[in-house]
């Protein structure tokens, strides 16, 4: 579907400004919400396609002057996600500098954002004092946020994190956010990570599970396995990045044990902890023994090319951890990840490979903050899973060359 639109703005890019006027009249003369914010969000890309040099100073304010109050996520993903072509893209971060120069607050926010997540290192010196000197609020916390993104956070940014400890929720989901966006995972204990994962608010409860399971796989896990009440969803995701195998056993007998299709979070779990995931188990119209024998293949296979021992009886016994493996593992040593043995972290850890594009958002956002902690650095402008899907792929298959030209031997 990016595709499609990214073919279809480079069309209308031709057309220069016919086509922003056309795309104008259609906004004006749209009262259908979500039609006039894919209106407003394909003008606002197209324009940024075929702005004249003269224009670009004044470009992005005037159209947030326009239509920032009650489309600022159109406008922002616009600018996020494009615009395409060299010469534009050259000229973009003097475009997000203007807005950062505004006077406007909400203005000067989203030039921030943007310049957070586009990678401009050249809008560092704009940001840096708005993070010393802002008061607490929306300005601040995009300017901490954008630093951390961009590689250079705060020098007392484990004090601005301790000063939100004990704040409201969304005082906790800002400390967590810079931590996954700053990769620096030590700012903060385990303990008071599965904290944030207790609280009601489920942003809070996700980032929380996260960074509890990125900073202690085995305790996250346990904890997951315990709680009783917690999202089948989150927890699946929780089993999936902590990588033990009685996890893959665990979620190969939810899904060979149910009548219904595999779910997203199932096939999630199974595509994080397997890589390749046999098609008898993606199919809806397959018989539950043919899924069965397909998936069993599958995870013994994993398991003896991540030389895991099982035992004599895997192929037809129960799917339990007590009875597959040959020997159990007390220290929890052995961690899979996309059918392979999970390097450790002085290895360079888990880099991201093919799979992780079919992922849903969630998982895929956990995987890229893995990165960000392993490197102890923003990867890909602290990558998220909802850029632009080239970007996305980019990094993703930047993350596999680099994890296979470290993998092989010299």
């Amino acid at each position: 579907m990016d595709d499609k639109i990214d073919r279809n703005l480079r069309a209308m890019s031709v057309f220069g400004q016919d086509a922003l006027q056309a795309a104008e009249q259609a906004i004006a003369a749209s009262n259908h919400a979500p039609t006039t914010n894919a209106l407003i969000h394909v003008a606002a890309a197209c324009a940024v396609q075929t702005a004249a040099p003269q224009d670009d100073a004044v470009l992005l304010a005037q159209w947030f002057e326009r239509y920032g109050a009650a489309h600022r996520t159109a406008l922002r993903d616009a600018w996020w996600f494009y615009p395409l072509d060299r010469a534009s893209a050259a000229r973009h971060p003097a475009r997000v500098a203007a807005l950062l120069r505004s006077t406007h607050e909400p203005a000067r926010t989203l030039g921030i954002e943007l310049a957070g997540r586009c990678g401009m290192q050249a809008c560092l010196p704009l940001i840096s004092p708005i993070a010393g000197a802002a008061p607490d609020g929306p300005l601040l916390r995009a300017s901490e946020l954008a630093l951390c993104r961009l590689g250079q956070a705060p020098g007392d940014l484990a004090a601005r994190i301790q000063r939100r400890g004990s704040g409201t929720a969304e005082d906790l989901l800002h400390a967590l956010r810079l931590i996954a966006a700053s990769g620096h995972l030590d700012l903060a204990q385990l303990e008071g990570y599965l904290r944030c994962a207790q609280m009601p608010h489920p942003a809070l409860q996700r980032l929380g599970w996260c960074l509890a399971t990125l900073c202690d796989p085995v305790q996250a896990h346990h904890r997951a396995e315990a709680h009783a009440a917690m999202d089948p969803g989150l927890r699946l995701q929780v089993l999936a990045l902590a990588g033990f195998p009685h996890a893959l056993i665990a979620v190969a007998r939810e899904v060979t044990s149910q009548t219904g299709p595999v779910t997203a979070s199932q096939m999630d779990a199974l595509s994080v902890l397997l890589g390749d995931v046999p098609m008898q188990v993606r199919a809806n119209d397959v018989l539950p023994q043919e899924r069965e024998q397909a998936l069993r293949q599958r995870v013994l296979q994993v398991f003896r090319d991540a030389h895991i021992a099982v035992s004599n009886n895997a192929k037809t016994c129960a799917w339990e951890a007590t009875r597959m493996p040959a020997e159990p593992d007390p220290a929890r040593n052995r961690r899979l990840r996309f059918g392979r043995a999970a390097r450790p972290r002085e290895d360079r850890g888990c880099a991201l490979q093919a799979p992780v594009q079919q992922l849903g958002s969630l998982m895929r956002q956990a995987l890229y903050i893995e990165q960000s902690v392993q490197a102890r650095q923003p990867v890909g402008a602290a990558l998220s899973a909802y850029a632009s899907t080239r970007h996305q792929m980019h990094v993703i298959g930047l993350s596999e060359w680099l994890g296979e030209a470290q993998a092989a031997p010299l």
